[in-house]
Parts: C-alpha cells; structure tokens; sequence
C-alpha cells in the first residue's frame, strides 16, 4: 500500500523516515509518538528501525495500555529525561494546550535528543479551524514559540507540495466536503506543510 494512503497525512512514511534519518537515533532508541492514532508510525520505528518507540492518544479506541498509551500531550507519562525523540506528525496544530505539550517535551527529552514536528502551516491568514486542520498559525508564529518553550530550530523543510498531493487526491475520490472546511476559509489560509528538528536550547 502506498505510504501517503496508507498514513493519510502529507509525505506518509516516507516524510517520516527522512526526519528519522536526519536525527540519527541509535538502535534501541527511546521515541514517543504523540497523538499517533492507530499506530502507522510506531510500526514503522520498532519494525523498521529497530526503536523502542510508544505513542500517546487521546483516542480511547487506539490505546492497548502498552504500545499506545492514553493521554495528553501535556501531561505525557515518561520519567524527566527518559526520551532520546519525541514526534507528533499532524497532530500538534490540534492540540488544546501548544505550549503545555512542548515544555512537556522538553522535560522528557534527555539532553541530547530530538523533537521532530511535521505539520500544518497558514501561509495567508491565521485561524482556528475544525475537523482535519485545526491551528493554523504562520511560520513565524510557530517558530516564535518553540523558542519561548525552550526550543532551537535545527532543520526546516517545506513540505507544502505533499498537501497540496494529498488534498487534491481526497478531493477526486471524495468531492469538495471531504476536508469539512469551506473553501473560502482554505483560500484565506493558503495552507501549507512543514517540517521540524528541534533540540534543547542552551540555557543562558
């Protein structure tokens, strides 16, 4: 099954095994994935890369106790310094509390590790939205606050195109109402996609 399908986000596995690669995680690595659904990716990182990885959903149905666990990402249920990565793959612009989960991030992150965010974008104008999207903040705004959580971006790469894939093979196969949004609202966004490597900024 092709990967973009098979993930239903842009880039699919594939965006994900890039990220992976440029944070160099050693096997064995210790990698939570929040709000990672049904658990594509956790599948990915234990079969294919050799990691120790768990997720965090809210989503009762996805949560087996083990290999994804109930919770929130900002309260997330790891020891201060446990994590060698944390991931969220279009999952942070939905959470409720942004900077709650990134200052949880950074507790649970051991000093050298890595925060990989991949997500969406407002290129245009900033707003709330419902269903698949959520935030949509400009790139400014959202760098701004991974600094001020204690955050240095160490790669970003655009990856807008992979959206404009994605929507536009949900859009044949399931007409205009496939993304719940109106289309104006999308126009005025000028949505795009992202992706981030963060680390632990240097305390001053």
């Amino acid at each position: 099954m092709d990967c973009l399908q098979y993930t239903c986000r842009p880039g699919g596995l594939a965006l994900t095994k890039q990220a992976l690669s440029l944070c160099r995680f050693a096997p064995g690595a210790h990698v939570v994935d929040i709000g990672c659904g049904s658990g594509a990716t956790l599948d990915f990182m234990n079969s294919m890369c050799g990691f120790k990885a768990v997720g965090v959903e809210l989503e009762a149905d996805f949560c087996d106790g083990v290999r994804i666990l109930k919770g929130d990402g900002a309260e997330l249920p790891f020891a201060n310094g446990s994590m060698d990565g944390v991931l969220m793959e279009c999952s942070f612009s939905g959470m409720e509390r942004p900077d709650a989960v990134l200052t949880e991030c950074r507790r649970v992150l051991k000093p050298e590790g890595r925060l990989i965010i991949s997500d969406m974008i407002a290129r245009g104008e900033e707003m709330e939205l419902i269903g698949l999207l959520g935030r949509l903040e400009g790139l400014e705004s959202i760098e701004a606050r991974m600094e001020r959580t204690g955050w240095m971006v160490e790669y970003r790469e655009d990856y807008s195109r992979a959206l404009q894939e994605l929507w536009g093979q949900m859009l044949l196969e399931g007409g205009e109402d496939v993304l719940g949004i109106p289309r104006e609202l999308l126009k005025r966004a000028k949505s795009g996609y992202y992706l981030w490597i963060c680390k632990l900024a240097e305390v001053t």
